[in-house]
């Protein structure tokens, strides 16, 4: 379903045309570089990527202020305009086991390490409780050392989404949920399935946007890098089954033992 976004003010100055186009203004929650230099351009890249796979993600933007300075404008997607509550991981995983096997996979495939309660939503205004993911800004190139190239390639083979050196934190609250292996089998095989230039495209958005402190050299590495683990996101979390322990692995569905 196609997310909803409230306008809070509506202009009467017609812009023209046959549908007589206004201006309108949408609220949106924003972030800067300030605490760490590769925030914006981790939310980016993270968002265009989960969007192109079907994830709730809403719609960001690059925005400055008066002083220039840069903004990633996440829209606001809540019905009433104000922080949603927290999830229950397995209330999320139990109203949209799909989604929440979607979002784990994707969570392997940018390793990112903070997946918690409040960047997750089930927006109690709508009927039935509409679903969004979003807060990427610790993924792919970090917050915290190890950040940017040396972060990826430490994470390599590894989650980057548990408590691992890759990780910022062992918060991903859906690893002890009781995924349904179709439904990850189903979400690694899109994963595995996105043609390069998604990810080419992605970074090299960022590394041309003077700000995002992402080096053109740094970029390329970065969409080959996705690429690579765009094709191994499914050998990854089979390898690192200890870390999902509600899994039923014998429901893989593997040849051979591989997947």
């Amino acid at each position: 379903m196609t997310a909803i976004y409230r306008i809070i003010a509506l202009h009467t100055a017609h812009r023209g045309g046959m549908n007589a186009a206004v201006d309108a203004d949408v609220r949106g929650i924003a972030k800067t570089n300030g605490e760490s230099p590769f925030t914006i351009a981790n939310e980016i890249i993270s968002a265009r990527i989960g969007q192109t796979l079907g994830l709730p993600i809403p719609a960001g933007i690059l925005a400055e202020d008066s002083s220039k300075r840069l903004y990633y404008m996440s829209l606001d997607v809540s019905r009433e305009q104000k922080q949603l509550p927290p999830v229950i991981a397995a209330d999320f995983v139990a109203a949209e086991p799909r989604l929440a096997a979607g979002v784990m996979v994707f969570d392997v495939l940018i390793a990112n390490g903070d997946r918690n309660v409040t960047n997750l939503s089930l927006d109690p205004g709508f009927v039935p409780p509409r679903p969004s993911v979003f807060d990427h800004g610790h993924a792919l190139l970090g917050t915290n050392p190890p950040i940017g190239r040396d972060r990826i390639e430490l994470a390599a083979d590894k989650l980057g989404c548990v408590d691992d050196d890759a990780a910022i934190a062992s918060n991903s609250v859906l690893c002890a949920q009781p995924l349904e292996c179709r439904h990850l089998r189903e979400w690694t095989e899109r994963v595995a399935s996105l043609p390069s230039f998604v990810f080419a495209d992605a970074c090299a958005e960022v590394a041309t946007t003077p700000g995002l402190n992402v080096s053109r050299e740094d970029a390329a590495f970065l969409a080959t890098w996705l690429t690579d683990r765009a094709a191994s996101t499914g050998q990854i979390i089979w390898d690192n089954q200890g870390s999902f322990p509600a899994i039923r692995w014998d429901l893989w569905g593997m040849p051979e033992g591989q997947p």
